[in-house]
């Protein structure tokens, strides 16, 4: 795909799976921006190292960023979107512990109507 000045990025492919290798050994942030026709419609790249997800943007284009001096190997995947069953439990574990802090708040209050009434 590329191999400029110290960046370079290629894939790998087999039956089953598609990798891209992004090796930046540049002094620089780099980006790379890949297209659907390269990565496929309806895909996402999961990160292996850093475990960074890139989506499509409003572009149409896969914005491959990568720090200066290191690697990254992602895996095309699937675009499954979010993960709505992680963002339901993790609201419901806040629901639960605001609402104990306030439980919690109102029997103090409670405690200390009642001592100051004896």
């Amino acid at each position: 795909m590329t191999n400029e000045n110290g960046l370079l990025v290629f894939t790998r492919t087999s039956d089953e799976e598609k990798w891209v290798i992004m090796v930046n050994n540049t002094g620089k942030t780099q980006r790379v921006d890949l297209t659907p026709e390269q990565l496929g419609e309806g895909k996402m790249l999961n990160g292996i190292l850093h475990e960074e997800k890139v989506r499509i943007n409003e572009k149409e284009v896969y914005p491959v960023i990568l720090d200066r001096e290191m690697v990254e190997i992602y895996q095309v995947r699937n675009d499954e979107g979010l993960n709505t069953p992680y963002m339901v439990a993790l609201g419901l574990v806040w629901v639960i512990f605001i609402g104990f802090v306030v439980i919690i708040i109102k029997r103090g209050k409670v405690r200390r109507q009642e001592q100051d009434v004896q």
